[in-house]
Formats: C-alpha cells, structure tokens, sequence
C-alpha cells in the first residue's frame, strides 16, 4: 500500500459544516502531552509562555491539573488562537482534576507549530504567604495527515464495536460524555462554543472585592444577610450549562459563617428547591445532563448568611460554564 505522511493540507468541510481531510486523505494522531510545572512566587502575579514544538499542528483535547487542597492559586490561560479559557481569573482548585476528572476542550483546539499558550499564576488575591506549586498536562496529539491510508472516515460510526482502551487509571464511565471528549452534535445550522460567564452583583453597583476582577456580591455579617447575584445570558445566544463554579471568600476578620444559595432561572425554573452550601456540596461537579438556559434569560443566586462569627464580610461569585449555542 502507497501511503504518503503529509504535513500540511487544506481542509474541507462536510456538510455539517465541520473541517474535514479532502477525499483520499485521513488523520493520524500521534498521542503527546505538554508538562508545565511551576513554583508560583508567593502574593504576586507571574505569567508563563510555552512554545508549541513539533513539525506539525498540535491538537488539544484536554487539561489535567494537579494541585493539593492547601494550594491557593488563581490562573488564566490564553491559547494559540488569542482566546482566553475563562474571562477572568479562576481558583485553580475549583477547575483542577485529571482522569476523567480532568478539564476537557468539547471542540479540540489547533495549535501550529510555534504557537504559543501563555498562563498567568496570580497568588495576591488569595495571599498565598509561600510558593505555590502547581503541575499542568495539556493533553493532545500531533496531527498528521495520511494519503492513501485505510483510517476509518468515521471514527464515531464504529467507535461501539472497537474494544475498550484504558489509557489511564482513573476512569469514570458513568462521566458525561463531554468529560471525554465527546459532545453531542449540535442542531442543523448551529455551533457550539465554550463559553463561561460569570455573577455579578444586584443591587450592589460598583462592589468589587479584588481590583480589575468582576465584582463579588458582598454581605457583612452585621447585615443585612442576604443577597443575590445574577449571571445574564446573551440576547442573541442560548447557554448549555454543564456545571457551575464557586469563589467564597470572607475577610480575615471573620471567624466562622456559611454562604447559602438558591438558584433559579428568570424564567420561573428552580435550579435548586431550597438553600444550601452550594459550594460544598456541588462545588464544581458536572451535571449528567446539559442544564439549556434560553438567550435573554437570567440565572439567580439567591444569597443568605448563617453561622456567622467575627466581623467583617464574606463574599460570593458563580461562574457557569458550558457551551454557547451560535448559529453557523
């Protein structure tokens, strides 16, 4: 069989609007990962560039990050294509996972030889009094395409009958298929794109607890106790939310106190029936099933304090991370 290893090649695209090899052409992925690990300097803000190596694009599926629970840590990371992963700083801890735990592109990003990931470490606004080591894998393959190969065109068409690979130890096959890699196919004539939108206060203008961060909703523990934040959806855009993120801080003047919630939608759905510790006990877990919040809508968080001790304030903000729904 003539097989010739190509470098470079235009691609297609297939009726459903999604890149393709041209006939006669196939993909070949050779598995590799890019290790980062860092000592982030303690109370400051450091950011760190990685070149993309290689003779061909690199494509990436997925981050594992690595971090203890005593490691206070905020990262940003922009990728080769100028898009930054979230649009703010997030607590590494509430994003960090490997295995099937890990943090997983639902649409793989391309990165070109000499490309660049560029991640900002930023200790300050926990005030991390020491070095914070902190390990990354940006998980992918080396994209090759083969002339005259036999690879199946349809790798989704046949993955059912191919054995089970277990590639790592730490599997979970009850995740939901986007911790995998995989996603469901959007509608005809729509795409989705990652996207996390954050909380903001109502009611609080002007409240931002960390200079040049989106603000946190605040509540002194000499009242009032109650609040709320709000994320707002795009007018022109549905969101698929996959699951949410919690940043509960207080100052260090208090000595105890919870932060409850309720979450809701605009439009009358109840997320949650009642208020509790959300960021205990849902914390960053996925949801079994893409919860879709209309274009226009709201999501509520309904905010109230307890068991509090001490002086001062405690603070709350939500990230919902999933996919935007964008027609094509």
């Amino acid at each position: 069989m003539d097989i010739q290893l190509l470098q470079e090649a235009d691609l297609c695209l297939s009726k459903c609007g999604k890149p393709i090899p041209p006939m006669g052409l196939s993909e070949l992925l050779l598995p590799r990962g890019i290790p980062i690990q860092i000592q982030a300097a303690s109370g400051a803000q450091q950011s760190l560039t990685r070149e993309v190596t290689g003779e061909t694009d690199f494509q990436l599926d997925a981050i594992s990050m690595a971090v203890s629970s005593t490691v206070s840590c905020y990262l940003q990371i922009k990728l080769p294509d100028n898009r930054f992963l979230f649009n703010s700083l997030i607590d590494i801890s509430q994003v960090a996972g490997y295995g099937s735990a890990r943090y997983v592109f639902t649409k793989p990003v391309i990165c070109p030889p000499g490309s660049r990931l560029v991640l900002t470490f930023d200790t300050s606004i926990p005030s991390a009094a020491s070095t914070q080591p902190v390990m990354l894998l940006f998980e992918g393959a080396d994209r090759y395409l083969l002339k005259g190969g036999q690879l199946a065109k349809c790798p989704e068409a046949i993955a059912s009958s191919l054995p089970r690979i277990f590639n790592e130890g730490n599997e979970n096959i009850m995740a939901p298929c986007w911790m995998q890699g995989f996603t469901p196919e959007p509608p005809k004539g729509y795409l989705y794109e990652p996207y996390t939108p954050v909380s903001v206060p109502v009611g609080q203008a002007g409240n931002v607890r960390i200079t040049g961060q989106p603000p946190f909703v605040s509540i002194p523990l000499a009242g009032p106790l109650t609040a709320t934040a709000a994320i707002q959806i795009d007018q022109t855009n549905d969101l698929n939310v996959r699951r949410f993120l919690f940043d509960v801080q207080a100052d260090g003047t208090v000595t105890a106190g919870s932060i409850l919630c309720r979450i809701r939608a605009g439009s009358g759905y109840a997320f949650t029936d009642d208020y509790f510790d959300v960021a205990t006990y849902i914390g960053s877990s996925p949801f079994p099933k893409d919860w879709p919040v209309k274009r226009g809508d709201q999501i509520f968080f309904d905010l109230t304090l307890v068991d509090g001790a001490g002086t001062g304030n405690m603070y709350f903000r939500a990230f919902a991370e999933g996919l935007r729904r964008m027609r094509a």
